[in-house]
């Protein structure tokens, strides 16, 4: 039997599933369209219309060894494609950090930005600290700067080398994670495929927020 039945392996479906997680997570928004026709002056342009938004996309790497942001260049297109090159589609604010089992957060980039960095990410890239808590991905939520918005995506790339949080530790991370767990897309080395149970125990219900 196969222990990881029901997820989403990413060349058996995932773009699909990537779709629909996007899809479901987005907002309308009033913006201003200079060629919408007036609703006040007959025969004039320029008004509101209603544009589907994401407020933020924020990409999270583990500093694990065995991670680099390239080992997932193919999701990070399709995310890129998907998100920053749809006329149709607004994104206010891209960021991205590396989680490590401290609060350290790294840069936020600015608003309305049409592609994902992947210079930067390598760039900023290190491998000096342990990010072996599987909790320690929202830190930066629960104990620093960094905010979850509604209509936010956010992307954890791992290998899932994980330790599950003991009793009575980490409560308000796994707090903060059931509360904004509905838009959060866990993506996972095919290496770490035979981990990926330990991670399942946090959650029972995340098998289809997983792509491998």
């Amino acid at each position: 039997m196969d222990d990881n039945a029901g997820m989403t392996r990413w060349r058996d479906g995932g773009r699909r599933l990537l779709a629909r997680f996007i899809k479901r997570n987005v907002a309308l928004a009033a913006r201003y369209n200079s060629y919408a026709p007036s609703r006040r002056i007959e025969g004039q342009f320029g008004g509101e219309t209603m544009m589907p938004e994401l407020s933020s996309v924020i990409f999270s790497f583990s500093t694990s060894r065995t991670v680099q942001p390239d080992d997932f260049q193919d999701i990070l297109s399709c995310i890129e494609k998907l998100c920053f090159h749809d006329p149709k589609l607004i994104v206010r604010r891209c960021g991205y950090y590396y989680w490590s089992n401290t609060a350290d957060e790294a840069g936020i980039c600015p608003p309305r930005l049409r592609h994902i960095p992947t210079r930067k990410l390598l760039e900023n890239w290190s491998t000096d600290k342990d990010s072996s808590e599987y909790a320690a991905v929202f830190l930066p939520f629960t104990r620093g700067s960094l905010q979850l918005s509604p209509s936010s995506l956010m992307f954890v790339f791992m290998d899932c080398n994980l330790k599950l949080p003991a009793e009575g530790q980490w409560l308000d991370e796994m707090k903060w994670y059931k509360k904004h767990k509905n838009r959060i897309l866990f993506v996972i080395k095919e290496s770490g495929a035979t981990d990926v149970n330990a991670l399942i125990k946090c959650d029972g219900k995340m098998i289809s927020h997983i792509i491998l």
